[in-house]
């Protein structure tokens, strides 16, 4: 028996976005950039007792629920790295202040939660505990005073990324007998990509 698939939920960065953060990540010491595209984790991995077919269902009646909403991450900011106790991270967030947009990812976030939590089981239960703070990850497995130091570097280099998502992906890290894959979840009145 092959075994189950993991899927989480990413929001992509738009390319223009991804191919400038990459570019940054690629010229600043410590810092990390996915080869498969920078993104935001909507929902951490998990697996499901639901079929993909299934799951994609109620991901498309969820997101229905729910118009583009704009984000604007512009602040930096060092937080304990969960990967390794002993380490920081350094993520680019929404200002304190949140705003609308801010507001929305998260009620989107808590209407997914919702929808799936009677039929996942969460791959980082630790994660899942969390108030969801959506950001885009610059660095993991710094130490304190490197990761204040890449901040502020990015501080410098005015990283910031403003962007409308209109869509997020279901991301499926197969098991044994199957290949990893996405697909496209638009919101509300949202084209596919």
């Amino acid at each position: 028996m092959a075994d189950q698939p993991t899927y989480s939920l990413q929001i992509m960065l738009p390319d223009d976005l991804n191919r400038r953060f990459a570019r940054w990540a690629a010229n600043t010491s410590g810092a990390s950039w996915p080869g498969w595209g920078g993104h935001m984790t909507l929902l951490a991995p998990f697996t499901c007792v639901l079929s993909r077919g299934q799951l994609e269902a109620e991901l498309v009646n969820a997101a229905a629920g729910h118009s583009p909403v704009p984000v604007s991450l512009t602040q930096l900011t060092v937080v304990p790295d969960w990967t390794r106790p002993v380490y920081w991270a350094v993520f680019l967030t929404p200002p304190a202040e949140g705003g609308s947009g801010l507001q929305r990812l998260r009620a989107l976030h808590a209407d997914i939660d919702m929808r799936l939590a009677p039929v996942r089981t969460d791959s980082f239960p630790d994660i899942s505990k969390r108030e969801y703070l959506p950001h885009i990850t610059l660095a993991l497995g710094l130490y304190e005073e490197e990761a204040h130091k890449m901040a502020g570097a990015a501080r410098a280099d005015k990283l910031i990324a403003k962007f409308m998502v209109d869509h997020f992906v279901l991301r499926q890290n197969g098991g044994t007998s199957e290949p990893s894959s996405a697909s496209v979840i638009p919101l509300s009145g949202s084209p596919l990509p």
